[in-house]
């Protein structure tokens, strides 16, 4: 993994900080592994995507980690928290990983699944990952998820 890493031009810092939030991102005890493998290297790609672009990550699980708090959904005021780790405000990967992530985050961030989506959320009730190409089909799933 770290030759396939460096062959990337990505340092470990960087993949075990990337890995850490797709570990907090994706996986529900409701899913089966090979869900959350799939589903997270769907992620990957799509994050992987919005760093390229220059597009904030928007990660929840980042802002969790700022806030020291876990919560279904984040208000727009919420979003604005003051934090280097808050990714809706702050574009790039955080200054250094959220959690302990484990192979198959590491494996999603070196090998992501290749995918149209840019955008992404998981029903609290299911874990089930809900994906959208445009912002209007995302707020859809929202609503659709009760979110």
């Amino acid at each position: 993994m770290r030759k396939e890493a460096d062959q990337q031009g990505k340092t470990v810092f960087e993949t075990v900080t990337f890995a850490s939030i797709l570990e907090r991102e994706i996986g529900n005890a409701n899913q089966s592994a090979e869900a959350i493998e799939r589903d997270r290297r769907m992620v990957s790609d799509l994050f992987w995507r919005r760093l390229r672009d220059n597009h904030a990550l928007e990660s929840d699980a980042t802002l969790e980690y700022a806030r020291g708090e876990s919560k279904v959904q984040h208000s727009i005021e919420e979003t604005r928290f003051d934090s280097p780790y808050n990714t809706y405000r702050y574009r790039g990967l955080p200054p250094g990983p959220i959690s302990n992530p484990g192979l198959a985050s590491l494996r999603a961030t070196l090998f992501p699944l290749s995918n149209p989506y840019y955008f992404f959320l998981n029903n609290p009730k299911t874990g089930e990952t809900f994906f959208a190409v445009t912002f209007e089909e995302h707020k859809h799933n929202k609503v659709k998820n009760g979110l």
